[in-house]
Parts: structure tokens; C-alpha cells; sequence
């Protein structure tokens, strides 16, 4: 799998570096051979990227995938595997934005079987923003959490703020021996 994201950093200065990476991260991977990029990671299949229209699989203000809000320092698993990305497949590009934030934080986006606090960021705003970010993310392929992400706001730490979160799938990753048919 993949995931691109950025130390948390509070400073100005560091919330428009993370969000430019981000940015240059998603730029790249978008910017391979037509469509398709090889995607190597140590523990997972060769993959490569496809494209689709970009199909909402969450929205948590309608409770679309999760009934929301979603609250700081609690993490919540959603399915993306089944109807709009294929059962076994390797990660996603997603389109993530946050609407209405009752306080600055961030909102980390992991693979499904990720563990323990967050310690990077996939987006950085502050309250009442409403911020969009690509976001690359790996999916484990097996196991309880197979074909789930993990999805964290946190407000620095401060328990009880709340905000609306929405993913878009732009993309998928499939094992490309699978996709060929080999």
C-alpha cells in the first residue's frame, strides 16, 4: 500500500508544507503513465493505480458509510472495499475534506489496521474551516479490518470537539498480477 501524509505541525508555516506535500504527493502519483503507476511497498503486492469518477462513500453530515460527527481523539474504521472499490484491493486515492470543525486539529486517514494514536496528519485546519486534501492510503488486503481505512480527528489532544468529514474515492490500487489476470 501507500500513504503520503505529514508530520502534524500547528505552525503556519508547517500546515501549508504539509498540505503542499500532500499535494505533491497526489500530483505525482496522478501524473504516472496515463492513468497507471506502479506502486512498490515493502509488505505488499506490486500495485497499480486506476482511475474512476469520483463516487462519495462518505459523508457523515446524511450518515453516509458512518453517522457522524466525528469526535476528537475518536477513531472510527470504514468499509471502502465492495460496491465502488474491488474486494482486494491494495489502497485508494481519496478525495478527504472536513466541513465545519468546532476546533483547529487534524484528521488522520490510515490503513483499516492501523493502531494506537495517530502520529501523522492526512489534513491540518483550524475551526470552522472547510478543507479538502488528497489523501493516498494503503488497504490490508486480509484479516478483520481487510479493505478498511481508519479515520481520526483530533484536536490537539483535546477530547470533544466534533466535525463533519466527507471521502470521495478518485482511485483505486489493484495487485497488478490480479489486474492483468496473471
Amino acid at each position: 500500500g501507500i500513504m503520503a501524509s505529514a508530520t502534524v505541525d500547528r505552525g503556519r508555516w508547517g500546515l501549508w508544507r504539509s498540505r503542499w506535500a500532500a499535494i505533491g504527493a497526489a500530483v505525482a502519483v496522478t501524473l504516472g503513465g496515463g492513468g497507471l503507476v506502479a506502486v512498490n511497498a515493502a509488505t505488499s503486492p506490486t500495485s497499480s493505480i486506476v482511475t474512476i469518477d469520483p463516487v462519495r462513500i462518505l459523508d457523515t453530515r446524511i450518515d453516509v458509510g458512518l453517522p457522524g460527527p466525528f469526535v476528537s481523539a475518536v477513531s472510527q474504521k470504514l468499509q471502502v472495499t465492495g460496491e465502488t472499490v474491488p474486494v482486494g484491493a491494495t489502497g485508494v486515492l481519496l478525495n478527504v475534506t472536513v466541513v465545519s470543525p468546532t476546533a483547529a486539529g487534524f484528521l488522520s486517514v490510515r490503513p483499516g489496521d492501523a493502531t494506537g494514536a495517530p502520529s501523522t496528519s492526512s489534513l491540518n485546519f483550524e475551526g470552522a474551516d472547510l478543507i479538502p486534501n488528497a489523501v493516498q492510503v494503503g488497504l490490508p488486503t486480509t484479516g478483520a479490518n481487510a479493505g478498511q481505512i481508519d479515520i481520526t480527528y483530533d484536536a490537539y489532544g483535546v477530547a470533544g470537539p466534533t466535525t463533519e468529514v466527507l471521502v470521495d474515492v478518485v482511485g483505486t490500487g489493484v495487485d497488478r498480477e490480479r489486474w492483468r489476470g496473471g
